[in-house]
């Protein structure tokens, strides 16, 4: 008769999950910071080859910062309620494709494509990150709960450290653009160590979704970095730019009021 495998023990496949949840969680903020390197460190050869201004060279690096800070509340939302892991996987994917789309237009020097690909990537980013932390914070009891997001920023401190150098070296002797493939091979790592994280969440009770404050926090980040940025064409006393930038900060007051009532 074959016998079947006996079944893990509840507290080793802990230990497992355990072993497994810091390098997918460090993974996932590596392969944002190997994403923002290769955008740092090749803006002046993305600006030359794209025959774009400073401004143009810029909103390629704001673009994705700017919706990772305007989306990164509905992501973490998201994580609650559709489970972390699903949602770490999601914006996984999406950092990938959008690396993916942003090495196209590069290699077809076609801005608007690179500035899809760019988009693509923060709102990736603002599913991943938060889930990212969000799943150590499931895995860890309180009481090791600081030792492993420790370990899980050096880690990613240690890849934020390195990646310039190598991104330059790639940036030197082939092209930007190749500079992505970076981010995609860090995405495919992330969503391999990803997968053999398994464990069943814990789920808040169910809370009707912050439309009204997702929409504020948005309006906020997109105006004020729209007008700071239009600052440096226009000067920052242009009309223009203190309508975005006042629009913005009165956003923001707004989703404090609100904030503060609930």
């Amino acid at each position: 008769a074959q016998l079947s495998a006996p079944p893990v023990p509840a507290q080793q496949a802990d230990a497992n999950v355990k072993r497994l949840a810091v390098p997918a969680a460090a993974a996932a903020l590596s392969t944002w910071a190997i994403d923002m390197a290769a955008t740092q460190v090749g803006l002046p050869n993305i600006q030359t080859s794209l025959g774009i201004s400073v401004t143009g060279s810029q909103w390629v690096l704001n673009i994705t910062l700017m919706l990772l800070a305007g989306f990164v509340t509905v992501g973490g939302a998201l994580g609650d309620r559709l489970g972390r892991l699903r949602v770490f996987r999601i914006g996984i994917l999406l950092i990938l494709a959008g690396a993916v789309v942003t090495f196209a237009g590069g290699l077809l020097n076609a801005f608007w494509i690179v500035m899809l690909g760019r988009a693509v990537e923060g709102i990736g980013a603002a599913c991943a990150i938060p889930a990212s932390t969000a799943m150590l914070i499931d895995v860890f009891p309180q009481a090791e709960r600081g030792g492993a997001q420790g370990r899980m920023m050096v880690i990613s401190m240690l890849v934020t450290a390195f990646a310039p150098t190598v991104i330059g070296m790639v940036i030197q002797f082939l092209s930007w653009p190749f500079a992505y493939l970076g981010t995609v091979l860090a995405a495919v790592i992330t969503l391999g160590l990803g997968a053999k994280v398994k464990y069943t969440q814990t789920k808040p009770q169910a809370a009707p979704f912050d439309y009204l404050g997702g929409v504020l926090v948005l309006l906020a980040v997109a105006l004020v970095t729209t007008g700071v940025m239009q600052g440096g064409v226009d000067g920052l006393t242009s009309p223009a730019v203190l309508l975005l930038v006042g629009a913005g900060l009165v956003a923001g007051v707004i989703l404090v009021i609100v904030s503060l009532r609930k």
